[in-house]
């Protein structure tokens, strides 16, 4: 058996018997664990999703490079330049921002407008395809 699908497994059931011991913690209180771990959960998806909603399909270094102000960018590791990462994949993150200067590349929205907009749906395919 390949040896990442073993370790892919051990990992599983650790983070399984984790989560488990956690709840087991929490005892009566598990639904305030529960409400942690789904706010955090939204709060990730809306976030990774917002450098990708309404771009080009099928384009491995689609993403946007968004606005926010140097201590926001600080505090999110410069990830709002999505679209550098997409280039430049192993650049550290404090590296980031010089590879935007240099490719004089520029903001396509602000942060935040980005994480809203996604909140207007689902977009058909033929849209997507014409970018």
């Amino acid at each position: 058996m390949d040896s990442n699908v073993t370790k892919t497994r051990i990992d599983a059931m650790i983070i399984l018997l984790l989560i488990f011991i956690t709840f087991w913690l929490y005892g009566e209180n598990w639904l305030i664990l529960l409400a942690s771990l789904a706010g955090r959960g939204f709060i990730v998806s809306v976030s990774d999703n917002s450098y990708h909603y309404n771009t080009k399909l099928n384009l491995a270094k689609s993403g946007r490079n968004l606005y926010l102000p140097r201590l926001g960018e600080l505090f999110i590791l410069n990830f709002n330049l999505h679209n550098v990462h997409h280039h430049y994949p192993n650049l550290p993150w404090w590296q980031l921002p010089v590879y935007f200067n240099k490719s004089k590349d520029s903001y396509d929205l602000g942060y935040f407008k980005s994480a809203l907009l996604q909140f207007r749906g689902p977009i058909k395919k033929q849209i997507l395809e014409k970018l």
